[in-house]
């Protein structure tokens, strides 16, 4: 009996193991998460970036094959930074519209769908503003082409050059596209924006400098302003008017041309026959007039704040701002199809409208 018993113990162990043998339980798959990306621009820590960065990562590789995606966390604060870029296939993201001299932070994370895994948290700095050089205008009076004296009683700082594509963009962000007439350098003059684009320029270049803005109004879009007021007493940047505009070209010498040596001809000068076909030149290409200042006489019309619908010019006049009411601004100094581009030159343009050919620059009160 106990010999039976054994070999059923024996026979009954036989099918267990064999049963468990042929009928294996298949472990739970182990998934690996992929391998950290590896961030490669901005370099860590880099110093002076443009406005505009694209974020450049290396393809992060998963051990089990799997498709891998990317979250992109950004921010100005390393302890809560947010995913701007979520769940993308390319290693590479811009990020645009950043502010002058700040600091970001950034880091990527790889995911398999399972699992994830994360770059070093890496920042870079974006680059201080740089104002455009400008120029001391002084104190003086003119005879302007109706043989009027016009008188400006105070100092006041010119740019040296009209803005360029380059420099609106630091400022706004955007600019104009190129176009036949002006080539893609950022060193052309910016054209085709409205006068009012301009007003929004120099509010924002002012709040860039630390300085008043002058310009104040409820409202305002490219074609448009409600209240528009401009405060005289504030020491923010503005377009000129149209007499500080024509004794910085004058000068002194009460030149009838505002190029260096007060002549005119294609050495000094970019206007009407000077170019074929005709369109802009980067700006400061030829000397600069005894102010030091380029590009007075053609290359791109100037927007002034003066209205054009104006009978006061008939006049002799001190610190004149122009009329009150209107629509159409005036412009100085000609272009680059015009045929009159002395220190006089001078059209009306409806402020709303925008065309190529017509830039500007700005000025702001010497104290």
């Amino acid at each position: 009996m106990r010999k039976n018993s054994i070999w059923l113990l024996c026979i009954l162990a036989f099918v267990f193991f064999s049963c468990t043998n042929n009928n294996p339980v298949d472990p739970t798959p182990v998934n690996n998460p992929p391998i950290a990306p590896i961030c490669l621009a901005p370099s860590d820590s880099a110093l002076n970036q443009e406005k505009s960065v694209t974020l450049t990562w290396r393809q992060a590789i998963d051990p089990d094959g799997d498709s891998v995606r990317y979250d992109v966390y950004f921010g100005t604060d390393i302890g809560q930074l947010a995913i701007i870029g979520a769940s993308i296939s390319d290693t590479t993201y811009a990020v645009t519209k950043l502010i002058f001299n700040t600091v970001y932070y950034w880091k990527i994370t790889a995911k398999d769908g399972n699992s994830t895994a994360s770059s070093p948290v890496r920042r870079f700095t974006v680059k201080s503003y740089a104002s455009p050089g400008m120029k001391l205008i002084h104190a003086g009076s003119f005879l302007d082409k109706d043989s009027n004296t016009a008188t400006i009683s105070y100092d006041f700082w010119m740019d040296s050059t009209e803005i360029t594509v380059s420099e609106f963009k630091d400022v706004m962000d955007t600019a104009p596209a190129p176009s036949y007439f002006r080539e893609s350098s950022g060193k052309y003059p910016v054209d085709y924006i409205t006068w009012f684009q301009m007003i929004m320029y120099c509010n924002a270049r002012s709040r860039l400098n630390g300085l008043d803005t002058v310009y104040t109004y409820t409202s305002i879009n490219f074609s448009s302003a409600n209240n528009l007021v401009c405060d005289w007493t504030r020491n923010g940047l503005r377009l000129p008017t149209e007499d500080e505009w024509e004794l910085t070209a004058r000068g002194a010498a009460q030149m009838q041309y505002p190029t260096f040596d007060g002549t005119i001809s294609c050495a000094n000068a970019n206007y009407y026959g000077c170019k074929e076909p005709p369109s802009s030149v980067e700006a400061a290409s030829f000397m600069p007039n005894p102010s030091g200042i380029y590009d007075l006489a053609g290359n791109v019309w100037e927007w002034c704040w003066n209205i054009d619908e104006d009978t006061v010019r008939q006049y002799n006049r001190t610190d004149y701002t122009g009329a009150e009411s209107g629509s159409n601004r005036i412009m100085k100094g000609g272009g680059y199809s015009s045929t009159s581009v002395n220190a006089g030159s001078r059209i009306g343009w409806a402020s709303s409208k925008h065309t190529y050919g017509i830039g500007f620059r700005v000025v702001r009160l010497a104290n």
